[in-house]
């Protein structure tokens, strides 16, 4: 039986400490060897690897890839200057040339919001949050990249990119591989993704504050 569960009374960034102690508490365990990170700037992938520099595990950033950053008119890669040294010195692997899977594949530039990428973005989201959907996402991600094992447990953490990013979820997670000889990998049932434990996660998903925004934005739904 795993540690407890610890949940926020609402998403955003003022939950990263406490997400990544909680996450460094549940590697005091030792059967996890690879963490991965979302993160836009770099600047959450720092804060997890000075938090998690003695635990010996293997850190990975999932980063915006040039597509997504060039089509909202912004410089790729994302990560530079000190920031991208100060990771690269600390061994972090910056995954930013992959695509990402949830609501950004080539089905829906066709097929828009019935393609099934979108689907699962959306519910994903509004059942679980933003931090735990992207979680799941980049930990595929990662196994896709090879920057993770697809055969172990790894820990995932990401945030609420409406509210400034940052950490408020965590999870423990077997990824896979997207593809396999016969139809996709993730949906076998002896070697699919696998949410194994919520280490950590926000109890109301769509706080207020995030309403706001997004209805700002005219947005009404988690796409």
């Amino acid at each position: 039986m795993k540690g407890e569960i610890v949940y926020f009374d609402e998403p955003g960034p003022q939950n990263t400490d406490a997400v990544l102690e909680i996450v460094k508490n549940r590697l005091k365990e030792k059967d996890i060897g690879y963490v991965v990170v979302a993160s836009e700037s770099g600047s959450t992938a720092l804060r997890v690897a000075k938090v998690l520099k003695d635990t010996g595990v293997k850190i990975a950033c999932v980063a915006p890839y040039a597509g997504y950053q060039r089509a909202l008119g912004r410089k790729w890669p994302a990560i530079n200057g000190d920031r991208r040294q100060e990771l690269e010195r600390v061994g972090v692997k910056i995954l930013e040339e992959t695509q990402w899977i949830f609501g950004c594949t080539f089905d829906t530039m066709f097929i828009g919001d019935t393609a099934p990428s979108i689907a699962i973005h959306k519910f994903v989201s509004r059942a679980f949050g933003f931090g735990v959907k992207t979680c799941i996402e980049i930990a595929l991600i990662a196994a896709e990249a090879g920057a993770v094992p697809s055969d172990e447990e790894i820990i995932a953490v990401a945030g609420t990119g409406w509210l400034g990013g940052g950490a408020d979820a965590a999870i423990v997670i077997k990824p896979c591989h997207i593809h396999g000889v016969k139809g996709g990998d993730f949906l076998k049932i002896d070697k699919g993704v696998e949410v194994r434990e919520i280490i950590a996660m926000p109890r109301v998903k769509f706080s207020q504050k995030l309403i706001d925004e997004m209805k700002k934005e005219g947005r009404d739904e988690p796409i």
